[in-house]
């Protein structure tokens, strides 16, 4: 049946990846699809996956060539396919498991990126992963990864070589244990599995040359158990730690806004730009300074809300500055009091003044007679 998948689109993503595809890594979304659309579709949320799935719905956010913000992972994000189901979210106190439907649909999604990208048989451990191999956390719940991989290779019919001292005859090995006349049961039947092989679904296998059940009872007893799962490998991994106290942090010279994992820059700021620091990232010896925004719960769930942060190398505390005190003007003086002129007693009498003038007239008079 062909997969009907619908474009939604997400902006979260690295479009610059040059890496091929070599696993797939699978999450829950502690809630549904139209919710995780929605989330996805918002510049703000930091996050994206390449696909959603819900039942019979399948939605695609990034191209599977390009670089999903998904795994709080480098390298599983640049290598990875990421598939999101819908589930997990709490109901009468207990955590909804992804639905049968979402499990088959999710596995016919495997199936076929494991044909197109060339992955092979899917084996949980070698190219099909939970979030938790890649990050500090419970994602994917209860999803049954295990399931998902075997059906997967049931779809694809992909055959594969059994990698023990000798080849066996799958077909008896699956008669000997009863698989193909009782019911299905998915951790039994992957536990049987990795012992002896998988069904390359011909029911042909690998021949020994031998035919008989007794035949390959007696190989699995000497070599049989010896098949043990590839390493996982140890995936680099962002220390957070959340500050005491919050810091104040200038940039003198300005600084860039970057992916703590990838150094992709995201932003640049000038000089003088400030910001309030509450965590750390640290990543291969280098430290960055994280918002509250970026830092989210890191320290607690390992994932950041965004996983960016400002290298502390190019930032300083920030120290606010006493502010200059003005100029003291000086009380204006009182002004010196006019000295008070003596009094000038009793105005001259009328009489007085005509006495006084005709006196001298007379006087004047008698001066001029006299010549």
């Amino acid at each position: 049946m062909a997969l009907n998948i619908k474009w939604v689109g997400s902006p979260n993503y690295y479009s610059r990846n040059v890496f091929p595809k070599k696993h797939i890594t699978l999450h829950w979304m502690v809630g549904f699809l139209a919710g995780t659309d929605r989330h996805f579709q918002r510049p703000s949320a930091g996050a994206s996956s390449t696909y959603g799935v819900e039942g019979d719905a399948i939605h695609q956010y990034v191209k599977e060539k390009d670089y999903a913000w998904a795994d709080a992972n480098t390298y599983s994000n640049a290598n990875g396919v990421s598939i999101e189901h819908a589930g997990g979210y709490i109901r009468n106190g207990k955590r909804v498991k992804p639905s049968p439907a979402t499990h088959e649909t999710s596995a016919r999604l495997c199936a076929d990126i494991a044909k197109r990208h060339g992955l092979g048989r899917l084996a949980v451990g070698k190219n099909v992963y939970r979030h938790s191999d890649w990050s500090n956390t419970q994602c994917p719940g209860t999803l049954d990864v295990e399931w998902i991989a075997a059906r997967a290779n049931e779809i694809a019919k992909l055959p594969i070589v059994v990698r023990l001292g000798s080849k066996i005859n799958v077909k008896q090995a699956l008669q000997l244990q009863g698989w193909l006349a009782r019911s299905y049961d998915s951790k039994a039947y992957w536990s049987d599995i990795q012992q002896w092989g998988i069904w390359d679904g011909t029911y042909d296998g690998i021949h020994d040359g031998i035919p008989g059940p007794l035949t390959f009872a007696s190989e699995l007893k000497t070599w049989g158990k010896h098949l043990k799962p590839k390493p996982v490998p140890v995936p680099v991994q962002v220390a957070y730690t959340r500050l005491p106290e919050s810091k104040q942090l200038v940039a003198p010279t300005g600084t860039v806004l970057q992916n703590i994992m990838t150094g992709e820059k995201v932003k640049t700021y000038g000089a003088g730009f400030r910001i309030e620091a509450v965590g750390l990232g640290v990543f291969e010896n280098k430290v960055y300074y994280m918002t509250g925004y970026s830092f989210g719960d890191a320290e607690e769930s390992g994932t950041p809300f965004a996983p960016n942060g400002f290298l502390d190398l190019t930032m300083e505390t920030w120290v606010e500055s006493e502010p200059d005190e003005p100029d003291l003007v000086p009380d204006p003086e009182d002004p010196e009091p006019e000295p008070e002129l003596p009094p000038t007693g009793e105005p001259v009498p009328g009489w007085f003044v005509r006495f006084i003038t005709a006196l001298i007239d007379a006087f004047t008079k008698f001066l001029a007679g006299s010549k």
